[in-house]
């Protein structure tokens, strides 16, 4: 433990004495390539804080120096973003090292183009994909009950989404859910498998799965790296790690060893960490290259780059090139240097940042001060999507909403109404179909990430944990959102009900003591009407019976519950609509509210009986002289205006 905490000094040295080179120079993670997704160019800034350029990470050549105010995208298949001074974002198509033609736009999200596929999302509107000519391809409105909040990239044919629910689910590339929201976690598919977890019977499972979503191996290791081809790496205790086939038999390729703190698979090599320098395996855990680097990464398929931190102040650092066997190629002391998994790498020296090759050679004249995307290049190289989050927002559902709303009646609801009246009508509003098994909460699972020098790698193993004292609190959170979701206060309800196996309850739904109805409609994104109707009398009665009872010799007559009915008698006393949407909706949503007063049949009351007005807000009358308030993005009707407040 203190060698470790030793080591964590250290580092954190390391990283205050480079602060100075650019933060997407420290996220190293070890990468998968793509066939299908070609990576050419990133954002740079010839000066600290001049305009963006692209740079061809082939040849270190820059394209339209100092063209973009705002930050482009990095390019995918010859497709780059960018964004304009309101934050819309449009889709630009190289022609040529000196002309682009925008191809689609604008939209309020959208994700780089992987496998001839871009994941938009226009405001106010659910996600789409578009293609290489900007066309939209599908737009995914709900399936089947299944909402799509969040949509990822597309790799190995398979879109990854998240539901209304946070399961996670698979969609083919022409927007139809291949394998159903089901999963607490879930990874993009790595060529034919995908890497999952679900709760089964109480239990965090880890699965891999096929494209069709059938288990092909469920893992029981208390954690599970990352896949890679058909093997995974795997640990049972905190500083014990190996590697094993994905496989029904699964054969431990390298058993589970203390000499492992960590492995990361990739492209069929097998990096491990040792006292949190990084080395490389062969497939029998033999060493080929002995842990000493801060950064160990392909460079070429027989060549490798890393990076030595020497020294406790983190002042003298170097790159060096090494074959399969650990041989050194080259060696060069600088600030720092990354492979760009092409053959060649980004290197700094001081404030310069230049390409070199695989043998060191600077490539091209390219100097420059600043880069960004070179988390987005490994992320993609690695096949990790970002999700795009659904921007649907039902405006139409707002406006029907308030023409629903009269003197008369609300929401086709009289005024005048008894409780069963509204009851029935409120059942009708509601949209939210889903199920009571598609609202189970997940149990959750461990994600442990890993290490990689100075910096935190996003590559999870996932699993139950080595302990697992989250599933105590994790139910007692699962109960206690349970017994929160009601309406109204029930505990005077649970303490007065008799405790009568055989009574009659013609009422099961609603608790003693209730007086109000209420119900929410979805209206979007995060969005929602929320109505509540409140009685004059409580809407549940009991019926009740006298019976004689004898007691000392004396007999008397007692009242005695005998069952429950709903009371008719209760009268609507006032009702309050509340419209909850994202804050960046909030000016819009108050001039639709502002309009509804000003066009409909209503008349400010300047008198306001004389009441301070900041309680309840703006007060208008309509025909019947009825009080209506409005305050923030709550309407309230009253008959009677102080008897709300």
């Amino acid at each position: 433990m203190e060698k470790k905490q030793s080591k964590l000094k250290i580092i954190g040295i390391i990283v205050l004495v480079l602060a100075l080179i650019t933060a997407a120079f420290f996220i190293f993670r070890f990468l998968k390539q793509s066939k299908d997704i070609s990576i050419t160019h990133i954002p740079i800034r010839i000066k600290e804080d001049g305009n963006w350029s692209l740079l061809d990470i082939k040849n270190g050549k820059i394209l339209f120096e100092g063209e973009f105010k705002k930050k482009p995208s990095i390019v995918t298949e010859g497709v780059f973003i960018t964004s304009n001074e309101d934050g819309k974002i449009f889709y630009n198509k190289l022609v040529d090292d000196k002309k682009y033609n925008q191809i689609a736009g604008p939209f309020k999200k959208g994700e780089n183009f992987t496998e001839g596929i871009a994941i938009v999302c226009k405001e106010d509107d659910y996600v789409s994909a578009i293609n290489i000519k900007g066309e939209e391809i599908f737009k995914l409105k709900p399936q089947s009950g299944t909402e799509f909040l969040n949509v990822g990239q597309c790799f190995n044919g398979m879109i990854r989404f998240q539901d209304q629910n946070g399961f996670y689910g698979f969609l083919d590339k022409e927007g139809k859910i291949a394998i159903r929201a089901q999963f607490d976690y879930a990874d993009d598919f790595n060529k034919e498998y995908a890497r999952v977890a679900k709760n089964i019977k109480d239990k965090d499972k880890v699965q891999i799965i096929d494209k069709a979503g059938k288990t092909i191996s469920e893992l029981d290791q208390s954690l599970i790296g990352n896949l890679d081809g058909d093997l995974i790496a795997y640990s049972n205790s905190d500083d014990e790690f190996g590697v094993m086939e994905i496989k029904d038999d699964k054969d431990k390729i390298i058993s589970a060893s203390s000499k492992y703190e960590r492995i990361l698979l990739d492209r069929n090599d097998i990096f491990y960490s040792s006292d949190d320098e990084w080395g490389l395996l062969d497939n029998k855990g033999e060493i080929k290259i002995r842990a000493k680097y801060a950064l160990l990464s392909k460079l070429t398929e027989d060549k490798y780059l890393g990076v030595k931190i020497d020294g406790k102040n983190g002042k003298d650092v170097k790159y060096e090139i090494l074959n399969k066997d650990g041989d050194v190629l080259k060696s060069e002391d600088v600030d720092y240097a990354l492979s760009l998994h092409n053959g060649n790498m980004l290197v700094t020296d001081g404030k310069d940042i230049e390409i070199k090759n695989e043998n060191g050679e600077t490539v091209g004249d390219a100097v420059f001060k600043k880069l960004d995307g070179y988390d987005d290049v490994e992320r993609i190289l690695l096949g990790k999507s970002n999700f795009t989050e659904s921007e649907y927002f039902d405006w139409d559902k707002i406006t029907s909403s308030l023409k629903e709303i009269t003197s008369q009646s609300m929401f086709g609801i009289p005024m005048s109404a008894n409780c069963t009246t509204v009851d029935s009508k409120l059942k009708n509003l509601s949209n939210n179909n889903t199920s009571s098994e598609e609202k189970t909460v997940s149990k959750g699972l461990a994600h442990y990430g890993v290490s990689i020098g100075m910096v935190y790698d996003e590559q999870l193993y996932i699993g139950s944990g080595y302990k697992d004292d989250r599933k105590k609190s994790s139910e007692e959170a699962t109960s206690t959102d349970a017994n929160n979701t009601s309406d109204y206060d029930n505990s005077a309800a649970a303490v007065n009900e008799p405790a009568v196996s055989d009574i009659s309850d013609n009422a099961k739904d609603w608790t003693t003591y209730q007086t109000v109805l209420s119900e929410s409609i979805a209206a979007g994104k995060n969005s929602n009407i929320n109505v509540a109707f409140t009685f004059d009398d409580y809407i549940k009665k009991s019926i009740t019976e006298q019976v004689s009872v004898t007691s000392y010799g004396y007999t008397y007559y007692d009242t005695k519950v005998v069952g429950y009915e709903k009371n008719n008698q209760a009268k609507i006393s006032y009702v309050q609509i509340t419209f909850s949407v994202d804050s960046e909706k909030q000016e819009k949503l108050q001039e639709y509210l502002e309009d509804f007063f000003k066009k409909g049949s209503f008349r400010p009351n300047d008198n306001q009986n004389g009441y301070n007005t900041s309680s309840y807000g703006r007060v208008f009358t309509d025909s019947e002289n009825n009080y209506w308030a409005f305050k923030d993005n709550t309407i309230t009707f009253q008959s009677d205006l102080m008897s709300a407040y």
